[in-house]
């Protein structure tokens, strides 16, 4: 029994990194779908699932795609609401350093909620990316 389910997770991640490579605003729909109706799986690596997806579509979408990291330097970086966001999450960082608390899990969340902030910078930016949010909030309202 749990060979199958290994063979479920591999072949779920092929799948997966299929779409993230051929489709990736398609991706970002079951993400935005993931994150509205609040699925996720655990995993005994340092990100769970939906961190994890998160992180390989800001890999493909922000590295891979030369036109989105001209857009992101021009726009965003230099969009004085977008480095007060920066500073802002930054300050969290200041209590568990303060405190001597664990700072990797909230490095961890800082890191996340600024890539998923530039995959919506991104989204929005771009016509299939808007239909991608669209059809996210669609399909998360199926799911609920």
């Amino acid at each position: 029994m749990e060979y199958l389910l290994y063979a479920f997770i591999a072949l779920f991640g092929l799948g997966a990194i299929f779409l993230i490579i051929e489709y990736p605003f398609k991706f970002a729909s079951i993400i935005i779908a993931m994150m509205l109706y609040q699925f996720n799986i655990e995993t005994p690596l340092p990100l769970d699932a939906r961190g994890l997806a998160l992180l390989l579509l800001f890999t493909r979408i922000y590295f891979f795609d030369k036109e989105n990291i001209k857009l992101t330097s021009n726009n965003l970086l230099t969009n004085k609401y977008f480095i007060l966001m920066i500073v802002f999450t930054l300050v969290i960082l200041i209590e568990p350093i303060i405190n001597s608390k664990g700072l990797l899990r909230y490095l961890k969340d800082i890191v996340l909620s600024l890539m998923n902030l530039t995959i919506g910078f991104l989204l929005v930016k771009n016509d299939e990316g808007r239909k991608s949010i669209v059809f996210g909030i669609v399909l998360a309202g199926i799911f609920s």
